[in-house]
C-alpha cells in the first residue's frame, strides 16, 4: 500500500508542477526509448541466433522449449523479453546469462538510453 500511495502522491506532486501533458510526452518519450531498446536487443538476439547456433526462429525456439510467436516477438523487438526466456536463449547457446548478456552488450548501439538526458 506505501508504494501505491507514493507513486499516487508523486504523481499528484508532478500534475500539479508541470501539469498532465507534460506527464504524457514525459511517459511518450520513455516509451519510445524503451520501444527503441527492446529492438536493438532482439536485433542482436535474432544476430546472435544466426551467427552461432546456425538455425531458423522456428527450430532454435522448438529446440529450446520457447513458443515461436515468443521468440519472434522478442527478435522483432515486440515485446520485453522474460527473464526465463532469455534463461532458455543462453542456454540455447551453451552459455551462462553472463556470457549472453555480454554478447548482447557488444552488439548494442553505445549511446541506447532507456532514459532521456534530461533524466540525469
Amino acid at each position: 500500500m506505501v508504494h501505491i500511495w507514493t507513486a499516487f502522491t508523486k504523481s499528484i506532486s508532478y500534475n500539479s508542477i508541470y501539469g498532465t501533458e507534460s506527464l504524457r510526452n514525459i511517459e511518450r518519450i520513455m516509451n519510445t526509448l524503451e520501444k527503441k531498446y527492446c529492438i536493438e536487443v532482439g536485433k542482436a538476439i535474432s544476430a546472435l541466433r544466426n551467427e552461432y547456433a546456425k538455425k531458423s526462429a522456428r527450430l532454435f525456439a522448438f529446440e529450446n522449449d520457447i513458443p515461436k510467436t515468443t521468440l519472434w516477438r522478442t527478435e522483432n523487438g515486440e515485446n520485453e523479453v522474460q527473464l526465463i526466456t532469455l534463461k532458455k536463449i543462453a542456454e540455447g547457446f551453451g552459455w551462462s546469462m553472463t556470457e549472453l548478456f555480454k554478447h548482447i552488450e557488444e552488439r548494442l548501439p553505445r549511446d541506447l538510453k532507456i532514459f532521456s538526458e534530461d533524466h540525469y
